[in-house]
């Protein structure tokens, strides 16, 4: 039986539409999307448009209104009670950036060779205030600057890149439960997500391939957690007790370290996403983190190589830092 059911997503033309479904006792759904609008004698006009899973709203169904019917289908095939929803919002041609047509070019990759995408998305606290309207991105429109809009431009560009592993930065948690993780598992995804510390809504998202990759382990860690600890800097400290303080208590940078595994090949690989500290003035203190992400990737490393696997390392995120930096020469 269907308990619940939501699309996620405002319908543009070109970008995915999914639905949020919980089910009891289904052994699989069948989906019917149809679009909905009225014609000049105020009668209601439905056509079927798909039976996928997800459905791409196309230019001809510019404002029209979109429907999803699922069905619940059980074991014996017995067909359960239906379920439909209707999108409160009409289909819009979404206003794509003339530079997503560059990304057509890119082809699918096969193994042992794959291909990683690494994006800071700017989460929704970032730009959805007066303050960053007027001051930050007094260039850009308001209502480009909504996250229901800009998440469909993300995912359009994302999915466009035909990658294998996508590491996310400043991705709200929101957009992760409700859009993301739902878009990108119906593509053939697994995705994961670290929180920063503290109460913060954003943080870390990791998009895995299914097909090429299993998950072996994740070994996500706090660097106020861990950098208190290194005895390199242990003198730093001793010096300059203010840094300690800022490092092992204000600071909310987090890692996530996820170990996959190639399906074809074995070799097991390490992804590491942070998104290191952004102030202008920090750059001792992004040096810091880098050699924190480093070290912990050094263990981790080695107990895998130790165990007999070969391993390689992939390090992503928004550094925060130019080319010229010591970060970036820490990185490789």
């Amino acid at each position: 039986r269907s308990l619940k059911l939501a699309v996620v997503g405002h319908p543009q033309v070109g970008s995915p539409i999914v639905a949020v479904h919980d089910t009891e006792f289904s052994h699989y759904l069948e989906h019917q999307w149809e679009t909905v609008e009225k014609n000049k004698s105020a009668q209601t006009i439905t056509k079927i448009v798909s039976e996928d899973a997800i459905y791409m709203p196309t230019e001809s169904e510019i404002g029209k209104m979109l429907k999803l019917t699922i069905t619940p289908i059980g074991r014996d095939e017995l067909r359960g009670v239906s379920m439909s929803y209707i999108h409160k919002h009409v289909i819009s041609d979404g206003e794509t950036p003339e530079i997503l047509k560059f990304r057509e070019n890119y082809v699918p990759l096969n193994l042992p060779c794959f291909r990683v995408a690494s994006y800071n998305i700017l989460a929704d606290r970032y730009c959805d205030s007066d303050f960053s309207a007027k001051y930050l991105y007094p260039f850009c429109p308001r209502k480009w600057l909504n996250l229901s809009y800009r998440i469909q431009i993300v995912i359009k560009e994302l999915l466009a890149y035909k990658c294998d592993v996508i590491c996310l930065q400043e991705c709200d948690k929101k957009s992760f439960d409700n859009v993301l993780k739902h878009v990108f598992k119906a593509y053939g995804f697994n995705g994961l997500f670290k929180s920063k510390c503290g109460a913060s809504a954003e943080g870390s998202a990791s998009f895995f391939n299914e097909s090429k990759f299993l998950i072996e382990s994740e070994k996500d860690f706090n660097f106020k957690d861990e950098i208190g600890n290194m005895e390199v800097f242990k003198q730093v400290y001793k010096r300059f007790p203010h840094l300690f303080q800022i490092l092992t208590k204000n600071l909310t940078t987090i890692c996530q370290i996820t170990i996959l595994k190639q399906k074809e090949t074995s070799i097991q690989i390490i992804i590491a996403n942070t998104h290191l500290f952004f102030h202008p003035d920090a750059a001792h203190i992004r040096t810091i983190q880098m050699v924190c992400l480093t070290d912990q990737i050094k263990k981790i490393k080695e107990k895998i190589e130790g165990e007999g696997f070969e391993c390689g390392v992939i390090i992503c995120g928004d550094m925060n830092s130019v080319p010229q930096s010591s970060v970036q020469y820490l990185k490789g």
